[in-house]
């Protein structure tokens, strides 16, 4: 009972804190109030830093149900969404009148992330690995590269704007597309892996569960083949079909991964997700109760 107790304050207590230190900056946003620049820039700045402590907090307890990499992705998505909303209106206010300051505001508020993230963040976490591990080098593990490739593929493209001096609709394309392509591979294997441990609790034989899991992915990605569509055409109504399409997850993901980051194919790989999740879970305690 008292560890209970104890591990519930530890988790209250600093939830509490955070929430606490987010309402001074929420009342005064909601009520058009002030403190001054100081007193304002303080406040709103120990909201931010709280948010994200309950933002980090939240991930790591989601990573034990989602995929780490869907995770990520979206707590990225969060955490850019308040600097785009500062750049769209930067961009917008330069695209007024291109012979104002606002121009070199909107370029450095894009590229100034980036700036504190390789100049001041890495340095940092190194010399703090250092400091207590008395190691000069950051392993990292192999299931990152797929986060690393996205980042240097980003990175690399980001030295043709200077190249070039202009940030066009071109470059907009570019990045969405290969922040879609991120996402999007990562839902689809995050719908793999929850399928594969779905099917593992169907038996204890590994090589089984190995080839179910690969039948019904295949299955899963040929679903949405004009040839299969064909085949079914002929002999199943109009609606059947159309759900056999919506099934297939290389049609999904084709489709995010064009950059096009539709709330149907989220939904599609949110839900497929956590049904498979919760059918393992069902299978997992029949398995327990027998």
């Amino acid at each position: 009972m008292t560890r209970t107790h104890n591990a519930m304050r530890e988790f209250v207590v600093p939830v509490a804190v955070a929430v606490a230190a987010v309402v001074p900056a929420m009342a005064l946003r909601l009520t058009g109030g002030s403190t001054g620049p100081v007193g304002d820039a303080a406040l709103f700045g120990l909201a931010i830093l709280a948010a994200g402590f309950l933002l980090s907090w939240g991930a790591e307890a989601a990573e034990k149900y989602i995929a780490t990499g869907f995770v990520l992705a979206m707590v990225a998505l969060i955490t850019v969404l308040p600097e785009y909303a500062v750049d769209f209106y930067y961009a917008y206010r330069a695209g007024q009148d291109p012979a104002s300051g606002y121009v070199a505001y909107a370029a450095a508020n894009m590229t100034g992330a980036n700036r504190l993230l390789i100049g001041i963040a890495w340095p940092l976490i190194v010399g703090l690995n250092w400091m207590r591990n008395r190691r000069a080098e950051i392993r990292l593990p192999r299931n990152r590269a797929v986060e690393l490739a996205f980042l240097t593929l980003a990175t690399v493209y980001s030295f043709v704007i200077p190249l070039k001096g202009t940030i066009s609709l071109l470059d907009t394309v570019v990045f969405v597309a290969i922040f879609a392509a991120y996402v999007g591979s990562f839902l689809m294997a995050g719908g793999f892996l929850v399928i594969g441990a779905c099917l593992s609790a169907l038996t204890r034989s590994q090589v089984v569960a190995f080839v179910l899991t690969a039948t019904v992915c295949v299955l899963l990605i040929l679903a949405g083949q004009p040839q299969v569509l064909d085949f079914f055409s002929g002999a199943l109504p109009r609606k059947l079909v159309n759900a056999l399409a919506y099934l297939s997850m290389l049609r999904h993901f084709e489709a995010i991964a064009r950059g096009v980051l539709d709330l149907r194919d989220l939904a599609y790989f949110v839900l497929s997700t956590l049904g498979w999740l919760l059918a393992g879970v069902l299978l997992l305690e029949l398995k327990r109760v027998r």
